[in-house]
């Protein structure tokens, strides 16, 4: 006789769970050190002022000014992160929307392996 290892693989539910888990970890590492600004509506709102050629708000000439940049260099820096901060968004949203519709462990690792985030190790 032979020894075999069984896997169990936890409820559904329970395996649901820690895939969102690994999603938002795996979304967090993706971009750890995101430009707080960029998720200030009143800073992404003064960076689209400026793009549209409107006079900045001092606080906004101020940052520019610390980061050693110019006001429009900043500004386009402000939209480029919003934007990427939104599409990053959407794809953990789809993602999580894709194991959460998803009938089967088989199904919800797919999901992950799809978006290129590794089964968590305890699975």
């Amino acid at each position: 006789m032979t020894n075999q290892a069984i896997t169990v693989a936890p409820p559904l539910d329970a395996f649901r769970e820690q895939a969102e888990r690994a999603i938002d970890m795996h979304f967090a590492q993706v971009s750890p050190r995101l430009m707080l600004a960029s998720e200030d509506a009143a800073t992404i709102a003064a960076a689209m002022h400026v793009r549209d050629g409107g006079t900045p708000p001092a606080a906004f000439v101020a940052e520019a000014d610390m980061r050693g940049m110019s006001v429009a260099d900043l500004a386009s820096r402000v939209l480029v992160m919003s934007e990427e901060t939104l599409e990053r968004k959407l794809r953990r949203v789809a993602v999580k929307q894709a194991v959460r519709a998803a009938q089967t462990h088989a199904e919800i690792a797919a999901a992950l392996s799809t978006a290129g985030i590794p089964l968590p190790r305890n699975l």
